[in-house]
């Protein structure tokens, strides 16, 4: 039966490809990764026998454990969050507790994924301070999270004479002792807490830490902690847990397992692959979902050469990586396998009719390329470099990112070229 398509979505400016409404198109479940990277295991991971250092995500504690009975923000600290922490520590052999908390930025690069969680009213954060009446209002503001964390941070300093607290209050790295620890006075320049961890998972490796538990409910940590492993093991880790989920969905993913299940480059590489394909900062490709990329690189492993570049802070993408990722894509979308042009692609899937909107086509290589760059910022740059405590980060305008006065924004997904094909009213003969 004919179908009429026209044009529209082929000449827009951000191609449904890799946009939605102008704004990223984020995977409605990035999290489905996780049940990739333990393809094959029916049962979760057994809880780690012996913990040297636990590592938490601690900006989920706030949203895991809300105020009950707190009057005022010392209240909640004492009574809420810190018997929970201290129990948390009791069996650790090395005594050594990190807490990560994120950091905001008005140019934050996930100002797409938060603007989705609402806008709170800003409240002034002391010791002495009432608690918000709305809790969930008071998360959803950048300032109060801020000024949250910064407090947190400060009191966990004095949790307790034996412990070792590792930490960041604002943009400084603190610690509760002189000893244990090299990261204490460094500036803490990442804003995300995910790529922090590893930091301190590296920095508790140099001082001892041999069995290491990551506490966090991001996927985004799980991969990160895999992508590193074989550096961390170069530093004496020899086990490597993350502490995932929360309630019945709670599990340990032992990454140890993982990675030597991937082997080195593979797991390397992850970091790549997962930004190409989608996460907070990055579109996914419409219809195409993580375990249909799983299925494609598993047929197609020459591109983990590419995945693994773009995981790593290399200042340009080799045209060589360029050229696999477009191979990628193109089979991703399920054209011919002998082609590694996704133009070409888009004009063979039109005319085989195996498409029959345009919006399920692959992007051009314009739109592409930039897709590329804006991966390989977050793999690349962002966590790629998330063993340095203070990284050197390129501007995101060199890297798929225009800079607004808002902070950063998308750039033009449809770049100019030398020619332009447009598809009017066209009939396919299905």
């Amino acid at each position: 039966m004919p179908t009429r398509t026209t044009g529209t979505a082929y000449s827009q400016v951000c191609p449904p490809s890799v946009s939605k409404n102008g704004d990223l198109r984020l995977p409605e479940n990035k999290s489905e990764i996780l049940s990739l990277l333990v393809e094959g295991r029916a049962e979760p991971a057994a809880a780690p026998e012996s913990r040297d250092c636990l590592i938490v995500d601690a900006s989920i504690l706030p949203h895991l454990f809300p105020p009950r009975t707190s009057n005022t923000f010392i209240d909640y600290w004492q009574k809420d969050l810190k018997p929970k922490l201290v129990r948390e520590s009791v069996d650790l052999q090395k005594q050594r507790l990190d807490l990560a908390w994120d950091l905001y930025s008005p140019s934050s690069l996930k100002r797409t994924t938060r603007e989705k969680r609402g806008h709170g009213v800003k409240k002034q954060v002391l010791p002495n301070t009432l608690m918000p009446k709305n809790w969930k209002s008071f998360l959803q503001n950048d300032d109060n999270k801020s000024s949250l964390y910064s407090m947190l941070a400060n009191q966990s300093l004095s949790m307790s004479p034996d412990l070792l607290v590792v930490t960041n209050v604002g943009k400084t790295f603190r610690s509760s002792k002189t000893a244990g620890t090299q990261l204490s006075g460094l500036p803490c320049l990442l804003e995300e807490a995910d790529a922090r961890l590893i930091v301190h998972a590296a920095d508790a490796a140099r001082n001892g830490c041999e069995h290491i538990v990551i506490r966090s409910v991001d996927s985004d940590v799980v991969v990160l902690a895999v992508s590193y492993f074989f550096q961390l093991c170069d530093l004496g880790v020899k086990y490597l847990w993350v502490d995932f989920g929360v309630g019945k969905s709670r599990r340990y993913f032992a990454v140890h397992e993982i990675a030597a299940r991937l082997g080195q480059h593979m797991s390397t590489a992850i970091r790549g692959f997962h930004a190409f394909t989608g996460c907070d900062t990055t579109s996914t490709f419409y219809l195409k979902g993580k375990k249909s990329a799983w299925k494609t690189w598993k047929t197609f492993p020459e591109v983990t050469e590419a995945f693994e570049e773009i995981s790593l802070p290399y200042w340009a993408v080799s045209e060589k990586s360029i050229r696999l990722l477009s191979g990628f894509i193109v089979r991703l979308y399920g054209g011919p396998l002998h082609m590694d042009s996704v133009n070409k692609a888009r004009l063979f899937l039109f005319r085989e009719c195996k498409k029959s909107l345009l919006d399920g086509l692959p992007p051009t290589a314009g739109v592409l390329l930039q897709h590329i760059l804006r991966a390989t910022y977050q793999a690349g740059h962002m966590w790629g470099q998330s063993m340095i405590a203070s990284p050197e980060l390129p501007s995101p305008a060199d890297w798929g990112w225009r800079i607004t006065p808002t902070g950063a924004g998308l750039s033009s997904f449809h770049p100019p070229t030398t020619h332009s094909v447009q598809f009017n009213s066209i009939v396919c003969i299905a």
